[in-house]
């Protein structure tokens, strides 16, 4: 068998570039960057067919070698898992007697009962669990916000006593509260409400990825304030609360059960701004929810002849957070990502990161080698394929009109610059 300079496979995304020799000949020289396949190359000798397939092998090991580095063991999955295992801090349980919160159209009164921390995630206390007497009232700021308050309760202020709480936040000064009660009161009933409710606070999409606010929040430090407390009454009312620093419009309320309708799958009833107007939207797309603002993208799409779509995707952003270290993505979930670099700021050579994307996920969440900070620029290159065209009959349908390249966020106004 001979093999001549020119021969050339294709396969996976370069990663390393190593050159083998057998017998002291250079047989084969591998080429694995950032988006070439494998380069083959022999000399003039022949060599056997045992040879050439142990080179194969050779190949298909390293092969394997780059799929697994693509996604290393990551902190997005211990995270979750932590979050996924909390349990009740017994050391923390205290008594009630007359607890006040408020924070801008949420407010909330603790009458009487037990309350405690859950155990911290990481050294962080993020987790609280009361059950008693309260009460919770959330003031719609907004006209039309209050029109559909009323479609639902027939109030244009949602009151409810409450008698069940549990609490996701990361507001100092609630934890405080808590934290400076009596020790006291009773563990029961606790566990199994934490079990019951802690799921749906945390947990997004299919269970798989972590509650968006949460994920923002605790991979890039804890840096900002976030409430998301779900409640229940005796009568059978069952709403969450939350005031999500990441959204133009912060405040939400969402009934999941009412005593006096049925309601088949949560409803979103209220999402209200900081102040008294309607939340605006900046020229550049760009909100006080989003970690990044998106520069630029520069696009080379292939499309194969069966309709299989190749793309890279060279995304230059500048940072929004005071200090940054994971961003989300999103891509069509037929759209595998294969790898992502990245250019730091003040460089010109790109590195490969991690990533995490659950399976059959349109997000993905990148995960920087250094924490970035407010205006720096950085630039993501990502390598991704998949299938986003449909034939029907003699139609060609692209079954996403965004998600066919990668962004933090769709309303981002930016440049483009595409080759197909």
């Amino acid at each position: 068998m001979t093999c001549k300079r020119t021969d050339r496979l294709h396969v996976t995304p370069k990663m390393i570039e190593c050159q083998m020799f057998i017998g002291g000949i250079s047989v084969l020289r591998l080429d694995l960057g950032l988006m070439l396949g494998v380069t083959l190359s022999c000399n003039a000798h022949e060599f056997t067919a045992k040879t050439m397939k142990f080179a194969l092998y050779f190949l298909l090991s390293l092969g394997s070698i780059t799929s697994l580095n693509a996604q290393p063991k990551n902190h997005y999955l211990e995270l979750r898992d932590q979050i996924d295992h909390v349990q009740l801090d017994t050391a923390s349980i205290r008594g009630v007697d007359g607890l006040f919160y408020e924070h801008g159209l949420i407010s909330m009164i603790l009458d009487s009962g037990s309350i405690a921390l859950i155990e911290p995630i990481g050294s962080n206390r993020v987790g609280v669990v009361f059950i008693g007497k309260g009460s919770v009232t959330f003031r719609p700021n907004m006209a039309t916000e209050r029109t559909n308050l009323q479609r639902f309760v027939n109030t244009d202020v949602f009151v409810v006593d409450i008698s069940t709480a549990v609490y996701v936040t990361t507001d100092t000064a609630f934890l405080a509260l808590v934290n400076d009660l009596p020790k006291g009161g009773s563990s029961e009933g606790m566990t199994k409400l934490i079990n019951a409710q802690w799921p749906s606070l945390t947990m997004g999409e299919a269970d798989t990825l972590m509650n968006d606010a949460i994920a923002k929040t605790f991979l890039n430090g804890y840096k900002k304030d976030f409430m998301l407390m779900r409640i229940g009454t005796r009568s059978g009312t069952d709403a969450i609360i939350a005031y999500n620093p990441y959204s133009i419009e912060p405040y939400m309320l969402e009934l999941r059960k009412h005593r006096e309708f049925t309601i088949d799958s949560p409803i979103l009833v209220c999402q209200c701004s900081a102040d008294n107007e309607q939340a605006a939207t900046t020229d550049d797309g760009v909100d006080d929810g989003d970690l990044v603002r998106t520069l630029s993208h520069t696009l080379k799409i292939d499309i194969e002849r069966d309709f299989d779509l190749t793309g890279i995707d060279r995304v230059e952003m500048a940072v929004n957070e005071d200090s940054l270290r994971w961003v989300n993505f999103d891509l069509y979930p037929t759209l595998k990502v294969d790898s992502i670099t990245i250019v730091r700021p003040g460089t010109t050579s790109a590195e490969s990161i991690s990533f995490f994307r659950a399976k059959n996920s349109a997000t993905a969440w990148v995960e920087l080698p250094q924490s970035l900070h407010r205006d720096n620029k950085f630039t993501l290159i990502f390598y991704y394929h998949g299938d986003v065209i449909e034939r029907i009959e003699d139609y060609s349908i692209l079954v996403t009109s965004m998600m066919w390249y990668p962004a933090h966020s769709y309303f981002h106004k930016t440049l483009f610059d595409i080759a197909f």
